[in-house]
């Protein structure tokens, strides 16, 4: 359906112009399996404006379970850390 279909305000709402996104941007997909929307996180990635981002993809192999496990955590978190001491990628 294009946006002519919809309500144009509240398409516009829903589909925000990722280039305006400026924050940094952490990002995991899942190669082969269900769990997580490879297409959208690759799209989100490469559509944010922000210079600081990191795209994770993950195998079928580790996917379901690398990115359950508690350890994993700690990517986000040294992600927000390096963000907040001006460190993180550019």
């Amino acid at each position: 359906m294009t946006p002519e279909l919809y309500n144009v305000d509240l398409y516009t709402y829903l589909n925000p112009n990722l280039a305006d996104v400026r924050v940094p941007l952490l990002s995991a997909g899942n190669w082969g399996g269900a769990g997580l929307h490879l297409r959208g996180n690759v799209e989100g990635w490469l559509g944010v404006g922000s210079t600081q981002k990191h795209l994770k993809i993950l195998t079928r192999e580790d996917g379901t379970r690398y990115h359950v496990q508690a350890d994993n955590r700690q990517v986000a978190v040294d992600y927000i850390a390096d963000w907040i001491a001006g460190t993180a990628l550019r």
